[in-house]
């Protein structure tokens, strides 16, 4: 009896999803991979946190969509501060990624100091933010961090456990509701204390296969605390940071020489962001 309702709920889930997801991809190019996606011969096998690769990134895509349907200011002003930023994040996800994950990162018009991913590749960071490094080695810490919630694949199970854990006590058409706003939510939703020392560890791991210094990881960390602009938002969407700081502090005493490594000339990273600069 359990099973058959495991399996009847599943499929009623996933038949949602596709649903849903054909829906919020109206706005995206049509593609042979989304088709196949959401395709007859995926729904029996398909498993949100079993995701192959191409899938995920299509599960970010729809992501994407519904956050851009919403309203969210991205960042339409010089192509080279962009360029900088998407250049940094590529060097960090080539060098840490191993699964070659294609990666989207993209600039948002909000001065908190603030940055979140989704799934499949999708990273966001604030303008705030790029104001806020003091060098391209702080911003890199940012993206690595990032790019560790999406190697941990911390969103996809945090998805998983979202729906899972309000559709089931939901009507049919509460669980449409709850799927619908789960996309959305993901980029608001706090992760766990594990989570987060996995990111960070990752991200930690990942300024040092990318070239970067690791001197900063702790100063940044430090700026985003004593952000009053951001602080309620970073109180439910990056708990913790206290306690995140002392990991950090141990994994840096634990390198001979945390300096040694690009990003932490000052003006070399003012130059690539004097449009933000500039506007102050």
């Amino acid at each position: 009896m359990l099973q058959r309702f495991w399996r009847s709920w599943r499929y009623r889930f996933l038949a949602i999803w596709v649903a849903i997801g054909i829906g919020l991809l109206s706005s995206i190019a049509a593609s042979a991979e989304v088709d196949r996606f959401f395709s007859e011969d995926q729904i029996e096998a398909y498993q949100l946190t079993r995701l192959s690769l191409a899938d995920e990134v299509i599960l970010g895509q729809v992501i994407d969509a519904q956050i851009k349907q919403e309203g969210l200011a991205f960042y339409t002003g010089s192509s080279n501060l962009s360029d900088f930023v998407v250049g940094v994040g590529q060097r960090l996800a080539a060098a840490c990624d191993g699964r070659a994950m294609p990666y989207t990162f993209q600039v948002l018009e909000d001065e908190g100091i603030n940055a979140f991913a989704t799934v499949g590749g999708f990273v966001y960071i604030n303008l705030g933010l790029i104001r806020a490094a003091e060098n391209e080695a702080e911003l890199a810490f940012v993206l690595a961090h990032e790019i560790g919630h999406i190697v941990g694949r911390h969103g996809v199970h945090q998805l998983w456990q979202e729906l899972t854990a309000q559709a089931l006590a939901q009507s049919q058409s509460e669980k449409r509701q709850t799927i619908v706003d789960a996309g959305s939510r993901l980029r608001r939703l706090s992760r766990s204390l594990l989570d987060e020392y996995d990111a960070d560890k990752l991200g930690f791991q990942c300024l040092d296969q990318a070239g970067y210094a690791q001197s900063g990881v702790v100063t940044i960390l430090r700026k985003i605390i004593a952000d009053e602009r951001s602080a309620a938002e970073l109180a439910s969407l990056h708990p913790f940071l206290e306690r995140r700081v002392e990991q950090l502090a141990h994994l840096l005493a634990s390198v001979a020489h945390p300096e040694i490594g690009d990003g932490l000339n000052q003006l070399d990273y003012e130059a690539h962001i004097w449009p933000l600069i500039r506007s102050l």
